[in-house]
């Protein structure tokens, strides 16, 4: 009798073991597909390319002119540091061309419209624009170069970095169905998504039958969502 004892608390003890070592496994590896955003800002280029190869994160370079910060350094970055994102993510770092020889139009920070007009009103046309997540407001603009190189002459067309303001969370769907429909609005607006339609089909009075989309589906904040909800005959 003791020795099945003792083999059914060795076995116990093997078998929390094992539990244990793949939990610690599953936890290393998904430590292991994210890391944190490094700080960019102020790095030359050299610099700021060796920090994200260590961290196995990509770069894109964005060139914008620049009067207080010599050319070849970092003005800015998305995402922000300190962010946590994937393995292998591109970040986005705006390099400074310094300062023009042509005084350069103020237009970091206004928005897409104001620039236009302030680039019109130096003899300068919009060229390609281009959006990125930020942290900026939506539609203001990050940055800017001419396409004719670091020079900016009469008549050149500029190159817009345009904020389209900050990425949307994204989660997986909740499970609505089987909440009254007052309990389903509820939790629908307080994680930031939009009640657009509601569909009355027979059933359970007031409860949500079907919902789309779909309970476990990834989506972004903002994402309008549908109910069929029940009415009693």
């Amino acid at each position: 009798m003791k020795i099945i004892k003792g083999l059914i608390l060795l076995f116990s003890f093997i078998l929390i073991t094992i539990i244990f070592a793949g939990v610690t496994v599953f936890i290393l590896e998904r430590k292991e597909k994210y890391v944190e955003v490094p700080n960019l800002y102020g790095k030359d280029m050299i610099s700021a390319t060796g920090v994200l190869k260590r961290n196995r994160l990509k770069m894109r370079i964005i060139f914008s002119y620049h009067n207080d910060i010599p050319k070849d350094y970092i003005v800015g970055q998305t995402p922000s540091p300190g962010e946590t994102v994937g393995i292998g993510t591109r970040i986005n770092v705006i390099v400074s061309l310094g300062m023009p020889k042509k005084e350069a139009p103020t237009i970091i920070g206004k928005s897409l419209f104001s620039a236009k007009i302030i680039l019109s009103e130096k003899n300068l046309a919009p060229g390609l624009t281009t959006y990125i997540w930020s942290d900026e407001p939506k539609d203001s603009v990050l940055a800017f170069h001419s396409e004719t190189g670091d020079e900016i002459k009469d008549g050149d067309r500029v190159n817009l970095l345009v904020s389209l303001g900050k990425k949307p969370r994204q989660f997986l769907m909740p499970e609505l169905i089987g909440d009254e429909l007052d309990i389903a609005s509820s939790t629908i607006a307080s994680i930031g998504l939009f009640l657009d339609k509601v569909i009355i089909e027979p059933g359970t009075d007031g409860v949500v039958l079907r919902q789309t989309p779909i309970p476990g589906m990834r989506i972004s904040e903002g994402t309008k969502i549908n109910l069929v909800v029940g009415i009693s005959e």
